[in-house]
Order: structure tokens, then C-alpha cells, then sequence
């Protein structure tokens, strides 16, 4: 048990262990913030809309998260696994990839409403369905993290995650509340 402790003590001593650390800890972080503000925005939203209400836009939500895996492409782990092996190419994956995620995105919104218009009413969903699909448009920039993680230094993403996660929802709740009066 001793060598056990001792063994931990030393890895905990070293430099490139505390970085990973402090690393996991941001992205963990994150994550557990966002999603906290999220569900805040959600609980909110559910409330203020209705069961009708928001059963349409979970819907719709659903709905065009049946395409994600179009628009994701496979992509981001080669890309990740890439930049770790080859850094001084890095510029050169991540330009190609995102070339690619955005083609991918625009065909999955093409796709996604489309298929919306022959198969869903046509009422609210289908332009709900086409607002929500255009969010694909913003998935190339996901592979920017990737640069960060790589290099260990996933404070900068966090943040400028945790402010996107922020505005949006405050957004979505400002939406929400201007068309209850």
C-alpha cells in the first residue's frame, strides 16, 4: 500500500501530469456548467411554452438530430489523432477538414429540410426544423478545439464555450419571454 502511495505521490510531482490534469479538469468543468445552464434554459422554456408548445420544438429538435451523423462526417477523432502524430501539419488538417465539415453541413441542411418538407406537417415544424438545422452550420468550427486539446490547453475553448452556452441560452430565454405578453 505504501509503494502504491508513493508511486501516486510521485506521478501527482510530475509537470506533465498536473498539465493533463489541470487539462481533464477544465474540459470536466465545462461541461458540468454547461450543462447546468442548460438545463436551467430548457426547465425555463418548458414552463413558459407549454406541452403543444414544446412538444413541437422537441420535436423538431429531434428530428434534425437524426442527421447529425451526416454533417459530423467522422472526421474529428482522425483529425485529433492526426494532429498529435504530424503537429507541423496541423494547418493543413485542420483546413482540409473543415472544408469538408463544411460542405457536409450544408448538405445535411439541404437533406434535413427536404426531407422535413415531404415527410413532417406543414405547420410551424417545418420551419422550426429548418431553423434548427442550420445550427449544423456552425460544426466545422468544433474542429478548432482540436488544436487546443492536442497542445493541452483546453482552458481557451472552455471559455469561449461556456460564453457561447451562456448567450444562447439567455437568448433562447429572452425569445421565450417577449412572445408571452
Amino acid at each position: 500500500m505504501n509503494k502504491l502511495i508513493q508511486r501516486i505521490k510521485e506521478k501527482w510531482g510530475e509537470a506533465g501530469f498536473q498539465r493533463y490534469f489541470r487539462n481533464t479538469g477544465w474540459m470536466f468543468g465545462g461541461k458540468i456548467l454547461s450543462l447546468i445552464i442548460s438545463f436551467i434554459a430548457t426547465a425555463y422554456i418548458a414552463r413558459n411554452l407549454g406541452p403543444s408548445n414544446y412538444g413541437q420544438l422537441s420535436y423538431a429538435i429531434s428530428y434534425v438530430g437524426l442527421f447529425g451523423f451526416i454533417a459530423a462526417i467522422g472526421l474529428d477523432q482522425i483529425v485529433y489523432r492526426d494532429i498529435i502524430k504530424f503537429p507541423e501539419q496541423k494547418n493543413k488538417y485542420l483546413g482540409t477538414a473543415f472544408t469538408i465539415k463544411s460542405f457536409a453541413s450544408i448538405i445535411t441542411i439541404a437533406i434535413c429540410t427536404t426531407v422535413a418538407f415531404f415527410l413532417s406537417s406543414k405547420d410551424v415544424s417545418l420551419f422550426l426544423i429548418f431553423i434548427i438545422s442550420l445550427t449544423f452550420i456552425f460544426n466545422p468550427f468544433q474542429l478548432l478545439t482540436y488544436e487546443f486539446q492536442a497542445e493541452a490547453k483546453s482552458k481557451y475553448p472552455t471559455f469561449v464555450s461556456l460564453i457561447g452556452v451562456l448567450i444562447l441560452n439567455i437568448l433562447k430565454i429572452i425569445v421565450i419571454s417577449n412572445n408571452q405578453g
